[in-house]
């Protein structure tokens, strides 16, 4: 009943364009995406033409899915009329109002810190973030309160470095009278993802969680307490996190490391090979890739823009493997998150990948891979959506 269209463009040029829009679902970039299809070169269109309604009024445009092939993009792109509702299942509107984060630091040289240090500048951190926050709550009121107390949803899960934000939480939970909502860190890495969709899907999806203490493939479903998440490969030994920080840090660069080795690899061919990363069961290694490379940055014959562009080949390589084994189990569906997502090169890979073997892929907007806490506030409000 309401109107879908479908647009198969030909030029190479339009990959960020269509990015955006999905990231965003801004008018702006939907309208640009339309004028970009008039002057694409002979495009081919299916099912109604919005090229034909130029007057046709834009209204919270939404990106259903997209495969990129190797010579070809496919969007389709539902625009919402004024009376029309529910056509992708988004029953809120949803808007970060503020955003404030302190990254944890870090002794020049140091490849992380201890636990009884996150706490301490946790507990530091946390008021000042707080107090930040006073000018956006003016006029407002807080409905509920969503927070991560563990690493993953499992009993045996825990680490003293959740205490801080659970506790504060808790705190103002009990002092505002307001639900508090709990889920994991992974959990909110997810629905991180999944905020800018405004839903959270029924349906089964395959989750890829690349951070840096974490690779995992993971199968993923919603329950009435967040997603229940089953591990379905990974690592064995070292995560792609910390194969690209221990690489970054022995080629001088601070912790962490991925944001300096990534502007270096740009710098660099990314057409260099990388290592083969082993890989059995579904369970990769990168241990084996990791000590090479300290031996030859040891040695002295590492140049640090090759070994940046190698570092980031090999982490593909070995995803590319986890890849193969989540597609022999059926994986159509895949949410891409955590803070090695961010990388740009990995990025562009996994889009080409799920091209290539028909995946719809859904990543996290820009700034949102990486540790946030979007996920728990969108968990939240989804939760209290009836009372909205």
């Amino acid at each position: 009943p309401d109107r879908h269209y479908f647009f198969l463009i030909k030029q190479a040029d339009c990959l960020g364009i269509i990015r955006n829009a999905i990231d965003l679902r801004c008018e702006r970039i939907c309208r640009r995406l339309i004028s970009t299809v008039r002057t694409a070169a002979a495009p081919a269109v299916f099912g109604p033409s919005v090229l034909g309604e130029p007057k046709l009024a834009l209204r919270k445009p939404s990106i259903l899915e997209y495969r990129i092939t190797e010579n070809s993009y496919f969007v389709a792109v539902v625009i919402l009329d004024p009376l029309s509702h529910d056509v992708v299942g988004r029953d809120i509107e949803i808007v970060v109002v503020q955003d404030e984060r302190r990254i944890l630091t870090v002794p020049s040289g140091g490849r992380g810190i201890s636990q009884s240090q996150m706490v301490y500048q946790h507990t530091r951190n946390l008021p000042e973030l707080m107090e930040r926050l006073r000018p956006a709550l003016k006029g407002r009121r807080i409905g509920a309160i969503g927070v991560t107390h563990q690493p993953r949803r499992r009993e045996d899960s825990y680490m003293p470095a959740f205490l801080a934000g659970w506790g504060c939480a808790r705190s103002l939970s009990a002092m505002l009278q307001v639900p508090l909502y709990c889920i994991s860190h992974q959990e909110n890495h997810l629905l991180a993802a999944l905020r800018p969709l405004g839903t959270v899907p029924a349906d089964p999806f395959t989750g890829l969680h690349l951070s840096g203490g974490t690779t995992d493939l993971l199968h993923a479903v919603a329950d009435e307490e967040g997603l229940s998440i089953s591990r379905i490969g990974g690592t064995s030994d070292i995560s792609a996190g910390q194969f690209i920080d221990r690489v970054g840090v022995a080629l001088g660069f601070p912790f962490p490391a991925g944001v300096h080795l990534d502007a270096m690899a740009r710098k660099g061919d990314m057409d260099i090979k990388g290592s083969r990363v082993f890989c059995r069961d579904g369970e990769i290694s990168y241990s084996g890739p990791e000590s090479q490379a300290q031996r030859q940055i040891a040695g002295g014959t590492a140049d640090s823009c090759a070994m940046s562009c190698w570092t980031l080949k090999t982490v593909w390589n070995g995803l590319q493997e986890l890849l193969d084994a989540g597609l022999a189990g059926g994986m159509d569906k895949l949410v891409a998150v955590g803070g090695v997502m961010s990388n740009g090169f990995l990025r562009s890979q996994l889009l080409r990948y799920a091209g290539r073997h028909h995946v719809q892929v859904i990543l996290a907007p820009d700034g949102y891979s990486a540790d946030n806490a979007s996920g728990a506030a969108f968990w939240s409000l989804w939760k209290e959506r009836g009372h909205l």
